[in-house]
């Protein structure tokens, strides 16, 4: 295919189309944090000027002892800073591709797959920070998530296949291997499932991957088709008005050459009477009588009368 071809599939098959639909979601997420900020300070505004008017009253506050952070609140604080920057990355990149040329949504596109497989990997590692290996209802609750995380994926971001299988691998099969290897019977079970979902969502991810390119190949071979035959079009009624032009241009010169054809054989047919007859008495001259002498005497060999008055 043509370079232009593939790079306009490309440009349809990039990051923004995708990450569209996740757009309103990091909207109400990561906005629902800055409207409770404004609306906390507004309702503090609001009681500080009416029910808690007045002088202000001394304010005391006992504060517990202070312990250092365990490594497990601070691997969980990480972790959210970590899931928030990718989700504004993700956002960013969303608001920047439709303003950007051809090289810069390609960087884009390697920057959106970046951060979606480092995001496969921070789900990977919730399994490990909010799931207890002895609480099954917790073990339960975040494997349903991460198989949803991965359905949800493979489905909004089949134009980049290459990010979801990485998304896939990152995700469902650090957990199949910590699964494994935990000894119980049940999460063995639980694991050999998780192993045999990766392939199947890998091959629906292809199967759908394939399918749209597929129809984008299609689509744009239309566009293409119905592109030239309309410059093909504009070409035959170019062609039709320089036709008809020359046409009417032909059609003036044979008129224009009728006109002179005729005004030529009035001309002449004066210039023949003229030349017959005399300037001064207006009767026939010798030239008439000699053409009218050779006429008669022409008729006179073929046999008919003759005669001269």
């Amino acid at each position: 295919p043509r370079p232009d071809f593939i790079g306009r599939i490309q440009t349809l098959a990039s990051t923004y189309l995708s990450a569209g639909g996740e757009a309103p979601v990091l909207l109400l997420h990561d906005g629902s944090h800055g409207i409770g900020i404004i609306g906390a300070m507004a309702v503090a505004l609001i009681l500080r000027r009416s029910i808690t008017a007045g002088a202000a009253s001394g304010f005391i506050m006992e504060l517990p002892k202070y312990q250092l952070p365990r490594l497990s609140d601070l691997a969980i604080g990480l972790w959210l800073v970590a899931i928030n920057a990718l989700s504004l990355i993700r956002l960013g990149i969303f608001f920047a591709h439709p303003r950007a040329d051809q090289a810069r949504r390609r960087r884009l596109q390697r920057l959106f797959s970046v951060s979606l497989v480092a995001h496969a990997a921070l789900w990977a590692s919730s399994f490990l920070l909010f799931a207890p290996p002895d609480s099954i209802a917790h073990r339960s609750a975040v494997l349903i998530w991460l198989a949803g995380c991965a359905a949800w994926v493979v489905a909004a971001y089949t134009p980049l296949i290459e990010a979801v299988l990485g998304f896939l691998l990152v995700q469902l099969l650090p957990v199949s291997l910590v699964l494994l290897l935990s000894g119980a019977r049940f999460w063995q079970l639980v694991a050999v499932a998780c192993l045999m979902f990766l392939p199947t969502m890998a091959m629906v991810a292809l199967r759908t991957h394939a399918q749209l390119m597929r129809g984008t190949v299609t689509q744009f071979e239309k566009e293409e088709l119905a592109a030239a035959l309309e410059q093909e079009k504009k070409v035959v009624l170019e062609l039709n008005r320089d036709l008809a032009a020359d046409l009417a241009r032909r059609e003036r010169v044979e008129a224009d050459l009728r006109e002179a054809k005729t005004r030529a054989e009035r001309l002449a047919q004066e210039l023949e009477k003229l030349s017959s007859l005399d300037g001064l008495t207006g009767i026939a001259n010798r030239r008439r009588f000699d053409q009218t002498l050779a006429r008669e005497w022409s008729r006179a060999q073929r046999g008919e009368p003759f005669g001269i008055a």
